[in-house]
């Protein structure tokens, strides 16, 4: 599989923390050097969504609440 221009649009479509996530990983694979790290994670992140975008959606959604949730505690 490859990773093409209708998932792409699915990925926008979907919206949200998500959108904002693959926008930050190929942002630093644009960055990176070939065969970086950087583009090692966007191609894992690529591959999981093309197999599963609902729970990738749900995933990233997750990841996100926790991070509020550990500010939050931090803040006290």
């Amino acid at each position: 599989m490859s990773f093409d221009l209708l998932e792409v649009h699915r990925l926008k479509a979907q919206g949200g923390p998500t959108w904002h996530l693959y926008e930050q990983l190929l942002a630093e694979a644009d960055a990176a050097m070939h065969d970086s790290p950087a583009h090692r994670v966007l191609g894992e992140f690529q591959k999981q969504w093309e197999a599963n975008p609902n729970g990738m959606a749900d995933w990233v959604h997750s990841l996100v609440a926790a991070r509020i949730k550990a500010v939050e505690a931090a803040r006290g």
